[in-house]
């Protein structure tokens, strides 16, 4: 696994998280959600960050966009049932690769 360099938390981000500690990850991350926007800016900036490579396997990849299966998703470094304290912790997060194989 390659080391993956954070910078800062997206600002839509750490306002979202202020304000929205009640709601779950799978109501966050779910497309038909009012959160969903949120989710989506936070899974662009993981992408850009990691040089658009999968967090674990390197592999680069194939599509960003929202629109086709196998998106990178938000993965979570340290599992969300072990430490949900963590659940939005920028630096708990990261992009996965979707392929069921190896990562996703």
């Amino acid at each position: 696994m390659k080391y993956i360099r954070k910078s800062e938390e997206p600002t839509a981000f750490a306002k979202w998280e202020k304000t929205n500690k009640d709601v779950t990850w799978n109501d966050f991350s779910k497309p038909d959600s009012d959160h969903y926007a949120v989710y989506e800016k936070l899974r662009k900036e993981l992408v850009k960050q990691q040089n658009e490579m999968c967090c674990y396997c390197e592999t680069k990849f194939k599509d960003v966009s929202t629109k086709t299966p196998g998106v990178p998703h938000v993965e979570h470094l340290k599992p969300k049932s072990k430490f949900q304290k963590e659940i939005y912790h920028f630096d708990n997060l990261l992009a996965s690769c979707s392929e069921t194989k190896s990562c996703g």
